[in-house]
């Protein structure tokens, strides 16, 4: 009977180990499954955080390189610009040195622009200076005069067409001419415009009308000259007027100087290399147009 009783005991203590271990198992088996979800998620993090990282870093890079090359680009047009202004503030016995000489790399000057404090880059323009005449690829000289104002253009004898038209829409313009050579001979004459309404009645004695225009131009003249006419200034009457004035011996007399200013960096990091051209036109030096009044009028009573 004891027998028994024992053999029945160790049953029931392995029946009870045996529920004991099952539930454990299964608890650890729940423990795994967690934690392979949490190293999912923690990767699946870390790699949109690493994206999300590294697209903002390349939109920063990108940032600044765009900064830096409009800082660049934007130095350069101003030495540019510096160097032009530079030139234009000289006097023509110097423009004339210049545009005489024919140095051999095309540059007649270099300017300078002192870097601030703590900047080891160093923006410079060189300069090119030439005499100006016609456009190659215009047959005429092209002027713009504002209304009430002169311009003046340099002859050699030759006779010349002058054409225009109103660059203001709905308002005919008048010209008037006053050419002039060295041995003080002078001719005056003006031409109204063609669509001009209005006219003064006062001016029909000093004044022609005008012929057809031609590319673009709606008007044109062809004045009568002083005799070996060195100069011909043009007055814009009634309204500001674009100019185009043709040499009958197809050329004139050189006009005034082209300067062309190159800016550029030294000193700068590889890659932020940059140029800029800044071309400008400064005609020869004439009389305002107030001596006009003052030494070329005929008389009290006479228009002009």
């Amino acid at each position: 009977m004891g027998t028994w009783k024992l053999i029945a005991k160790i049953k029931k203590r392995k029946l009870m180990a045996e529920k004991n271990t099952t539930p454990k198992l299964k608890i650890n088996l729940n423990k795994n499954n967690q934690s392979g979800q949490a190293l999912v998620f923690v990767v699946a993090t870390m790699t949109i955080a690493l994206a999300v990282g590294v697209g903002v870093s390349l939109r920063n890079l990108s940032s600044i390189s765009r900064t830096s090359r409009t800082d660049t680009s934007t130095r350069a047009q101003a030495a540019a610009e510096g160097g032009a202004e530079n030139i234009l503030s000289k006097d023509d016995i110097t423009l004339k040195s210049y545009a005489d000489s024919s140095p051999a790399n095309g540059v007649d000057t270099t300017v300078t622009f002192t870097p601030t404090t703590n900047d080891n880059v160093l923006a410079v323009a060189d300069i090119k200076v030439e005499y100006f005449n016609l456009p190659s690829d215009q047959p005429y000289l092209p002027l713009q005069i504002k209304k009430g104002q002169i311009n003046e253009v340099k002859l050699d004898g030759n006779p010349v067409t002058v054409c225009w038209s109103s660059a203001e829409s709905g308002i005919g313009a008048d010209i008037f001419f006053t050419s002039y050579s060295t041995s003080g001979d002078m001719v005056k004459k003006g031409y109204a415009d063609s669509d001009r309404s209005g006219f003064p009645s006062n001016y029909a004695s000093s004044f022609e009308s005008s012929s057809s225009g031609r590319d673009g131009f709606t008007n044109c003249a062809t004045p009568s000259l002083a005799s070996n006419a060195t100069g011909l200034r043009i007055r814009a009457i009634n309204a500001t007027i674009n100019v185009g004035v043709y040499p009958s011996s197809g050329t004139l007399p050189n006009q005034g100087y082209k300067i062309t200013s190159i800016g550029r960096l030294q000193n700068a990091p590889q890659g932020s290399d940059a140029e800029a051209v800044v071309t400008v036109i400064r005609s020869f030096t004439f009389m305002p147009g107030m001596f006009d009044f003052g030494v070329y009028s005929g008389s009290t009573a006479d228009a002009l």
